[in-house]
């Protein structure tokens, strides 16, 4: 969201709800952005400049540094994540959190966005998924007429024969298009649809 100095001025209510929400407004000055406001809780407090140090201690994609920077430079496939990782993660399991955390960057299709939000059961829940999601700059893919064509037809193959649902379709399509590896402990939804590269989830 933007604002002006003047909207700052005249719509401060809506401008700080809108941050309450977890939206971050950038406010401009003379067309130009000048500042940037966030929630408090996504802001730093001080003394904790120091709590980067040591986090990776127990990481092991990172145990070997010389051979991770070079995974890193490699330009390997990029990993989309589906939903199930996330609610298996969001529920406290062990072998999500370690999945999520050994990735440095990844992304979600926008049907599994909203699958999640679907699921929620309160505002507090929306903002803690989209705060997390912020922190670790997690890419929302949308549909765009690309995927959705590549999903019809993903539809029209696979689903009278093999049972293949419209939200896995969709998701299948993104990963294709985008020609990423998708990590799911539902890899039998998509083994069906050749080219689809997969990583199998386990939460036990």
């Amino acid at each position: 969201m933007k604002a002006t100095v003047r909207q700052l001025r005249s719509a401060t209510r809506q401008i700080l709800g809108a941050v309450a929400r977890g939206e971050m407004v950038v406010v401009t000055y003379r067309g130009k952005p000048f500042a940037r406001m966030i929630p408090a809780d996504d802001y730093p407090t001080p003394g904790t400049q120091d709590a980067l140090f040591g986090i990776w201690k127990d990481n092991p994609a990172a145990t070997a540094v010389d051979a991770y920077v070079r995974r890193l430079r490699k330009g390997a496939r990029g990993m989309i994540v589906d939903t199930d990782v996330i609610v298996w993660f969001m529920r406290g399991n062990d072998k999500a959190r370690q999945a999520l955390g050994v990735l440095p960057v990844f992304a979600i299709s926008a049907v599994t966005y909203m699958e999640l939000v679907q699921g929620l059961r309160n505002g507090e829940e929306l903002r803690e998924l989209k705060r997390f999601l912020h922190s670790r700059r997690v890419e929302c893919i949308a549909l765009d007429p690309e995927i959705s064509a590549r999903a019809i037809a993903f539809m029209e193959r696979y689903c009278l024969g093999h049972g293949l649902h419209m939200a896995d379709a969709l998701i299948a399509a993104t990963v294709d298009i985008r020609g990423e590896t998708l990590l799911t402990a539902n890899a039998a939804h998509y083994r069906m649809i050749p080219g689809v590269a997969l990583e199998r989830f386990r939460s036990d």
